[in-house]
């Protein structure tokens, strides 16, 4: 059976499971469950963006330490001017953030999705969410930029998400016609976003539907590489992801814990999410493999 349509059938499953814990009143506050969260981007998120190299050979033929040097002074210094930007500009950081999340995440469906239900799509972890948890959504963005301009951007948010759950529902009752699976993969993270607490139906849209889906197509685009290769190759970004949190955990260390994990969650994915596009971005234009489909 195609890895992407098992990967697809076990994130339904999920969502679904969080979906009806929701729905039962399951409380998934507690002093720990931040970090817990925290702990399953890392673990389970992040990773995914540590292959990067493997698309940088490829699409620039990257082979001696001096053009290997180069890529990683690069990638280092777009991803520091993303943190950069939310020191000068915070509003304009977050709302950046969030258009470009939008676009990333369109790329998770398969190859044969039209582009509208891809925008859609990819905007409903983002949006979706101000449905039923808008005072949760300006929570989290205050603690990211100031409470006045986080107010209006969650209210832009709420006022967009009611026609948008409406237009992917259409979307999502028309893919039937072609990829049932395609369609249960929108309405799961839909259902994610409008009903589970933000934090929690990210990650769980994140870890279990973004990231190894995109590690699935890693695999398919570099299957010449050996589990081994792969693993030595991604073992670099880690450690220089890991040395960043420590980083970014030393310098704020004025700020209150729950608000210091949520700056390093949000803030580090913008930062890594920016040269991560500029790479797979590119390969997703040229087209994934041919056998990216839920055939």
């Amino acid at each position: 059976m195609n890895l992407l349509r098992v990967q697809g059938i076990i994130f339904c499953l999920i969502a679904s499971a969080v979906v009806l814990s929701s729905v039962l009143l399951f409380s998934f506050e507690g002093n720990n469950t931040l970090l817990i969260l925290a702990l399953f981007i890392l673990v389970l998120g992040v990773p995914h963006g540590a292959l990067d190299p493997v698309f940088a050979a490829r699409l620039y033929g990257l082979r001696k330490p001096l053009g290997w040097a180069s890529f990683a002074v690069i990638y280092l210094l777009l991803t520091l001017s993303v943190v950069l930007l939310w020191q000068v500009a915070p509003l304009l950081f977050l709302a950046g953030f969030l258009v470009i999340s939008l676009v990333h995440f369109s790329g998770d469906p398969v190859a044969q999705t039209a582009w509208p239900v891809r925008m859609l799509y990819g905007g409903a972890p983002i949006i979706l969410p101000t449905m039923l948890h808008a005072v949760e959504v300006q929570h989290i963005f205050s603690l990211l930029i100031d409470p006045a301009s986080a107010q209006t951007l969650t209210n832009m948010l709420t006022l967009l998400s009611l026609p948008w759950l409406v237009a992917l529902l259409i979307a999502c009752m028309n893919q039937l016609r072609f990829d049932v699976l395609t369609a249960l993969e929108i309405a799961a993270t839909a259902g994610l976003a409008v009903i589970a607490p933000p934090l929690v139906s990210f990650t769980a849209f994140f870890c279990c539907m973004h990231s190894p889906r995109h590690m699935l197509r890693t695999l398919q685009h570099a299957s010449t590489y050996s589990i081994t290769r792969l693993t030595i190759i991604a073992l670099g970004p880690l450690l220089g992801v890991g040395v960043l949190v420590l980083i970014g955990s030393t310098l704020l260390t004025d700020t209150a814990q729950d608000s210091k994990l949520i700056q390093i969650i949000f803030i580090g994915l913008a930062a890594l999410t920016v040269p991560h596009m500029v790479l797979v971005e590119r390969v997703r234009f040229y087209g994934w493999p041919k056998d990216d489909s839920h055939g």
